[in-house]
């Protein structure tokens, strides 16, 4: 059986209590992987990232140096990696920062994407742009998450030619699931862009030398999603 990896969502209430520090998991990220056939297993060591034969990273509210760290090991040791939600938006930043370290030294740690971050905070650019409300009312807090809500917010985003999107689907349209708060609506390095949304977000990325998806809309919300199967196909 595959083993799939899924990145943790750090919380953190306080850092001197010590039951205040702790990592989060989306039973149902692990609830579609195991329908799939394949084995949830949550990440908490990014030092060692060997045991998996393909890795989710999930929506949440908050992207940290562990993320680029799975996104380049996935990248240099060729292994599958999805992204959802804030997990494509990870994806985006490693490669927008990756490319702007690589023209100031040759050898890029993750650290110096974290710091080339706070250095483009500090100046204003935030590289991700944040929305009122994108893709439905659940975006601006109006109406509860709940399954029933989620599967009725659904927008339409434009699928381009060539791409995974187009392969799986067979079509230039397609309702998604959103709710994100952030975006981004500008070019990519290594990745290609597969979608956008009616006002230029990008709605899905594919690496062009590895097979690395990132998707800004919940696939996960919905059984027997395409995409989240084909992933998991691929990899079986």
């Amino acid at each position: 059986m595959k083993i799939i990896g899924i990145m943790n969502t750090l919380k953190i209430k306080n850092d001197n209590e010590p039951y205040d520090c702790y990592y989060k998991f989306i039973k149902l990220y692990a609830d579609r992987i195991k329908e799939n056939g394949c084995l949830p297993v949550g990440i908490l060591d990014t030092d060692d990232l060997s045991i998996y034969d393909g890795i989710i990273l999930p929506g949440g509210n908050m992207i940290r140096e562990d993320h680029y760290k799975v996104i380049d090991y996935c990248i240099k040791h060729n292994i599958p990696c999805l992204g959802i939600c804030m997990g494509m938006q990870a994806m985006v930043l490693y490669d927008y920062l990756m490319h702007l370290c690589k023209q100031d030294k040759l050898d890029v740690s993750m650290n110096d994407l974290v710091n080339k971050y706070e250095e483009l905070a500090k100046q204003g650019n935030y590289i991700l742009r944040k929305f009122a409300c994108h893709g439905g009312e659940l975006s601006s807090g109006t109406i509860d998450a709940t399954f029933d809500n989620v599967l009725n917010s659904k927008h339409s985003i434009n699928i381009k030619k060539d791409t995974f999107l187009d392969e799986i689907y067979h079509t230039d349209k397609l309702g998604v699931v959103s709710m994100h708060n952030y975006g981004y609506d500008g070019l990519v390095n290594d990745f290609e862009v597969v979608a956008t949304s009616n006002d230029h977000v990008v709605e899905a990325i594919s690496h062009k030398n590895t097979f690395i998806w990132g998707v800004q809309f919940h696939i996960e919300v919905e059984k027997d999603n395409k995409v989240l199967k084909t992933f998991l196909n691929k990899i079986k």
